[in-house]
């Protein structure tokens, strides 16, 4: 599991850095290689570099410093992808565990290896996503002291030339049962 490093605390959360994949990990003390998932999956390096560490760096450029919560778990800066970080490793690890399909043949399990295993992975990537639609924003400062509010949605938060840092601001979402 990794953790957030002290110098995370010391950024400057009204105007946060817009950061490529590599810089997001190694600011995060993760491995910009994802070797221990290189291992876990068992995919040679072209299939696991487009399936898995490709999508994951263009997770980390559109989720960048935000925090997984506003108080609870992985609360301060980069959380969110630190959080992600660890579910798809714990994932992958008991995916690991298992052979899927349940009930399935040994020829089944064989030929639909990569395809669980793609799928556990997407799983764990995703699982949060929706919080930069829901409980959190993104607010980009532009050149010249103009705010934008960005969303996944939008072109990747660091092509926008004129960005220079972002903001996050949290939503209170009632909840009710």
């Amino acid at each position: 599991m990794s953790l957030l490093p002290t110098a995370q605390k010391e950024l400057n959360l009204k105007a946060l850095p817009i950061l490529s994949a590599i810089d997001l990990l190694k600011r995060l003390g993760i491995d910009t290689r994802l070797n221990d998932w290189r291992t876990l999956v068992g995919l040679d390096d072209s299939m696991f570099n487009q399936l898995i560490e490709q999508p994951f760096y263009r997770y980390a450029e559109a989720i960048q410093l935000c925090p997984a919560s506003e108080s609870d778990h992985h609360a301060g800066p980069g959380g969110l992808l630190v959080h992600t970080y660890d579910v798809v490793t714990i994932a992958l690890k008991k995916r690991r565990g298992l052979q899927l399909p349940k009930g399935g043949s040994v020829d089944q399990i064989n030929a639909q290896r990569h395809l669980w295993t793609y799928a556990v992975f997407a799983g764990g990537l995703l699982h949060d996503i929706g919080k930069l639609l829901g409980s959190m924003r993104m607010i980009i400062q532009l050149k010249g002291g103009k705010e934008l509010e960005w969303t996944p949605h939008d072109a990747p938060i660091n092509q926008n030339k004129l960005a220079q840092s972002y903001r996050i601001e949290f939503v209170k979402t009632p909840y009710s049962y």
